[in-house]
């Protein structure tokens, strides 16, 4: 029987591993999972062929993906004038009236009169020996942090 030599003349082609696992090509060499390599087909065991894919794209695809086809524009007359209508007004806008300048509205005679009542403050305590400062209307706590009872003292005093 004659032996054939695909050596030459039959072109590596690329594939890639999928799935897990590793196997020995007809050569020896190890593949691992998602590694892409150049191998003939026969140098693919049959017992492998489903666990790898082939990269490279066959000869008739190669051929299909260089033709390629020259996009085709249509002039629509309609279209360009109503860009150009567009473009026209965005660039020229019609002159818009200045906007009167807004007085700001004079502060009535009892606001400036009257001095501004002074809220009631309270100290609060807020456990294991630490107290805040709150204003009894609002209910907001006035200090940053809680105060021991002397320093909360203190700060409501200089806050009234």
């Amino acid at each position: 029987m004659e032996e054939i030599n695909y050596s030459r003349g039959v072109q590596k082609i690329k594939w890639r591993k999928i799935g897990q696992g590793s196997f020995r090509l007809a050569n020896g060499k190890i593949i691992k999972p998602n590694e892409v390599f150049y191998a003939r087909e026969d140098e693919i065991s049959l017992s492998f062929r489903n666990m790898v894919i082939r990269v490279d794209p066959t000869q008739e695809e190669k051929e299909k993906s260089s033709v390629v086809s020259a996009p085709v524009f249509v002039v629509q007359p309609e279209k360009i004038a109503e860009v150009l209508n567009d473009f026209n007004e965005e660039e020229n806008p019609a002159p818009a009236e200045p906007p009167a300048p807004a007085e700001p509205p004079a502060p009535a005679e009892e606001e400036i009169l009257e001095p501004a009542a002074e809220e009631p403050l309270e100290i609060m305590h807020a456990g294991a020996g630490w107290w805040n400062v709150v204003n009894v209307v609002t209910g907001k706590i006035l200090n940053e942090r809680k105060l021991r009872k002397v320093e909360a003292e203190k700060l409501c005093l200089d806050l009234q």
